[in-house]
Protein backbone atom coordinates (compact mmCIF):
# COMPACT_ATOMS: atom_id res chain seq x y z
CA UNK A 1 0.00 0.00 0.00
CA UNK A 2 1.54 3.34 -0.93
CA UNK A 3 1.71 6.31 1.67
CA UNK A 4 -0.84 8.00 0.13
CA UNK A 5 -3.48 4.92 0.06
CA UNK A 6 -2.82 5.01 3.68
CA UNK A 7 -3.22 7.98 4.60
CA UNK A 8 -6.73 7.91 2.48
CA UNK A 9 -7.71 5.13 4.82
CA UNK A 10 -6.68 6.72 7.65
CA UNK A 11 -8.78 9.87 6.75
CA UNK A 12 -11.46 7.86 5.89
CA UNK A 13 -11.27 6.17 9.88
CA UNK A 14 -10.99 9.20 11.20
CA UNK A 15 -14.53 10.41 9.40
CA UNK A 16 -16.12 7.31 10.36
CA UNK A 17 -14.62 7.95 13.93
CA UNK A 18 -16.50 11.32 13.89
CA UNK A 19 -19.95 10.21 12.33
CA UNK A 20 -19.96 7.44 15.04
CA UNK A 21 -19.67 10.33 18.19
CA UNK A 22 -22.04 12.24 16.64
CA UNK A 23 -24.64 9.16 16.41
CA UNK A 24 -23.79 8.49 19.84
CA UNK A 25 -24.74 11.63 21.60
CA UNK A 26 -27.83 11.83 18.76
CA UNK A 27 -28.85 8.42 20.44
CA UNK A 28 -28.06 9.76 24.10
CA UNK A 29 -30.23 12.77 23.45
CA UNK A 30 -33.13 11.12 22.71
CA UNK A 31 -32.56 8.54 25.56
CA UNK A 32 -32.68 11.37 28.06
CA UNK A 33 -35.74 12.90 26.55
CA UNK A 34 -36.99 9.00 26.57
CA UNK A 35 -35.99 8.80 30.14
CA UNK A 36 -37.40 12.41 31.01
CA UNK A 37 -41.08 10.88 29.53
CA UNK A 38 -40.36 7.73 31.61
CA UNK A 39 -40.19 9.64 34.89
CA UNK A 40 -43.30 11.88 34.20
CA UNK A 41 -45.32 8.48 33.57
CA UNK A 42 -44.20 7.10 37.04
CA UNK A 43 -41.23 4.99 35.81
CA UNK A 44 -38.14 6.99 36.62
CA UNK A 45 -35.89 4.15 37.10
CA UNK A 46 -34.82 2.48 34.06
CA UNK A 47 -34.02 -0.56 35.97
CA UNK A 48 -37.40 -0.99 37.68
CA UNK A 49 -38.78 -0.71 34.13
CA UNK A 50 -36.89 -3.93 33.46
CA UNK A 51 -38.34 -5.32 36.51
CA UNK A 52 -41.71 -4.47 36.28
CA UNK A 53 -41.33 -5.91 32.85
CA UNK A 54 -40.24 -8.74 33.83
CA UNK A 55 -43.06 -9.69 35.76
CA UNK A 56 -42.94 -10.94 39.89
CA UNK A 57 -40.50 -13.40 40.16
CA UNK A 58 -41.77 -16.21 41.56
CA UNK A 59 -39.82 -19.00 43.63
CA UNK A 60 -39.04 -22.62 41.39
CA UNK A 61 -40.10 -25.04 44.42
CA UNK A 62 -43.32 -23.78 45.97
CA UNK A 63 -44.60 -21.03 43.16
CA UNK A 64 -44.92 -18.34 45.67
CA UNK A 65 -43.62 -14.84 45.06
CA UNK A 66 -41.35 -13.25 48.01
CA UNK A 67 -38.13 -15.12 47.97
CA UNK A 68 -36.68 -17.83 45.74
CA UNK A 69 -35.42 -21.16 45.30
CA UNK A 70 -32.28 -21.35 47.24
CA UNK A 71 -34.46 -19.68 50.44
CA UNK A 72 -37.85 -21.78 49.90
CA UNK A 73 -39.20 -22.32 53.48
CA UNK A 74 -41.04 -25.05 52.24
CA UNK A 75 -38.05 -27.00 50.09
CA UNK A 76 -36.76 -29.91 51.97
CA UNK A 77 -34.40 -29.88 54.93
CA UNK A 78 -35.38 -26.02 55.03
Amino acid sequence: MTTNAVDTVLTKLAEIETLKAQAIKELLAQRAEIDKQLAQLGYGDPSAIQRRAKGARVCRTCGESGHNARTCPKKAGG
